[in-house]
């Protein structure tokens, strides 16, 4: 794994929470908010794999929960104050033109909602999968070709926040990609403080509603008659 060269380096790896600051090392990074993550997993893999013995080392920290103790006031460096707000202002409009998305932004499947702020301990970011609607009715995960899970992995997606509060952000996510025809569809989303929120389901071609409906809202689960109810008759 090559991370740097003699007398330069390749950009920077971060953690999500430096990543969602936009500070210099997030704000130039070109690898993406999970990079460091990546590193430390695969080095602590490596650790693993040569270790002849338990090497755990006992520490005294009480990790990045000790951020979230009563009596200690460090919050996220995007808040509520003014200079802050004008960032938020019109981001939607200035993202859809930098970006240089060809399809309108009404016409995109979108869904906003709101969450808890995020906090050192949570994730930063939401995360957000597309499901498609089977024949029974369940939400399965949509699937690209190589059958990996169309969600915030990829590079469909276009996730910010609206409005930034102390105690309460409002989240927007954009699917940019296509939507596969002939498929009944919605965007799920999973906030930074675990909550669960859901588009209406749309197909190809629809403008799904911005709010957010719960998830367990619009599933069509199919009895066929000659199935019964799930009671095996007993043999003799």
């Amino acid at each position: 794994l090559l991370i740097g060269l003699a007398g330069e380096y390749m950009s920077y790896f971060v953690t999500p929470q430096e990543y969602a600051l936009q500070h210099y090392e997030g704000g130039s990074t070109m690898w993406g908010q999970y990079a460091g993550s990546l590193i430390v997993d695969r080095y602590g893999a490596l650790s693993a794999s040569v270790a002849a013995d338990d090497l755990t080392v006992p520490s005294e920290s009480a990790g990045l929960e000790a951020l979230d103790v009563p009596g200690l006031h460090r919050h996220f460096a995007m808040g509520p104050r003014r200079h802050e707000r004008r960032g938020l202002r019109h981001l939607d409009e200035r993202l859809h033109q930098q970006l240089q998305i060809d399809t309108p932004m009404a016409q995109l499947p979108r869904l906003e909602f709101e969450t808890e702020a995020p906090r050192w301990s949570t994730p930063t970011w939401p995360e957000v999968a597309v499901e498609v609607r089977s024949a029974e009715g369940a939400w399965l995960p949509l699937l690209r070709e190589d059958g990996r899970p169309v969600d915030h992995r990829g590079e469909e997606f276009v996730l910010f926040p609206l409005e930034a509060e102390r105690d309460r952000w409002r989240w927007a996510i954009w699917w940019i990609e296509a939507a596969p025809a002939g498929q009944t569809l919605r965007l799920r989303a999973i906030g930074p403080d675990g909550s669960e929120h859901c588009s209406p389901a749309f197909a190809a071609g629809e403008v799904p509603t911005v709010a957010a409906v719960a998830c367990a809202e619009h599933v069509q689960v199919s009895v066929r008659a000659e199935d019964g109810l799930g009671i095996v008759p007993a043999r003799p």
